[in-house]
């Protein structure tokens, strides 16, 4: 009986520590997983910090950049700037000398207007003319054909040093005289017109033609001078090796209706096709009166 009650006591102790162990366990167990989130949401922030700091370096290194291409962009534009102020510099420094060059100009051209001021004064008191003084001939005047000679007229000009130095003595041979006759017999309503040397001051100026002309060979005499004709009357300029089988007046009159101002013959100096002649036959130049000739 007293070992029951003895076992029963015994019974009784162990059954109340439990819920004690128990209640324990629980705590420690709550303990541990407040720890582990207080742990986990530490290690977030330390993460979080983390990835901040490292986003403040990556933007601090790209500003480094940023900076770094800023200061080179800088020194190209001052590298420029530096290179127009000198180009400036001496776009001054030109226009100053050429302002220097106008004021020199000018003063020259004030002191040639003071000397040729006082130089027509002084013709005029010695009633002398300045293009007699220069030239040692009278003043320019109008030819003595100007106003006679027809526009349709065809020119011919024939000079040789023993056999036809002048029209008062002038021989020619029977070949160019049978082309000369060509040309009278098929002139229809052109006037012909055979000029000498001596006869051309008749119908140009030596002002018309290149200077000292007189010493050219006779092929570049006669270009000057059927130049100078036809630029001051028009006409046709044959060279009197030419034989004229007939009449010219229907290229005439077409040039005429057309507008035109030259007819002629091109040929190939230069070797390019023929739609890209370069020169210009001289044996036929037919031209209206100031058109594309001109004076030398």
């Amino acid at each position: 009986m007293v070992e029951s009650e003895q076992l029963r006591v015994d019974n009784c102790k162990t059954t109340d520590t439990r819920p004690w162990a128990l209640l324990s366990v629980f705590a420690l167990a709550t303990v541990m997983c407040a720890s582990a989130t207080w742990a986990l949401i530490l290690l977030r922030h330390a993460e979080n910090d983390l990835a901040a700091y490292r986003q403040d370096n990556i933007s601090a290194e790209d500003w480094k950049q940023q900076a770094e291409k800023w200061r080179q962009q800088a020194n190209k534009s001052r590298q420029h700037a530096e290179k127009w102020r000198q180009q400036a510099e001496k776009w001054r420094q030109q226009a100053e000398k050429q302002w220097q060059q106008l004021k020199n100009s000018a003063a020259n051209a004030k002191d040639a207007a003071w000397l040729r001021a006082q130089w027509h004064r002084d013709l005029e008191i010695a009633a002398k003319h300045p293009y007699t003084e220069v030239t040692g001939a009278p003043a320019l005047q109008l030819p003595r054909k100007y106003g006679i000679i027809p526009e349709k007229t065809i020119w011919l000009y024939w000079y040789h040093p023993q056999t036809c130095p002048n029209s008062m003595k002038c021989v020619l041979s029977p070949k160019r005289q049978l082309l000369l006759e060509s040309i009278i017999h098929n002139k229809g309503n052109f006037h012909v017109e055979l000029v000498h040397k001596n006869q051309v001051e008749e119908f140009v100026n030596d002002v018309e033609l290149p200077f000292r002309w007189r010493e050219l060979l006779p092929e570049l005499q006669q270009a000057a001078v059927m130049n100078a004709l036809l630029a001051r009357y028009g006409g046709v300029a044959l060279d009197l090796c030419t034989c004229l089988l007939r009449p010219l007046d229907d290229y005439w009159d077409e040039m005429v209706a057309n507008g035109a101002s030259f007819r002629g013959y091109l040929f190939r100096l230069n070797g390019k096709p023929w739609w890209r002649a370069e020169a210009v036959a001289d044996w036929f130049l037919m031209g209206r009166r100031e058109g594309i000739f001109s004076s030398a």
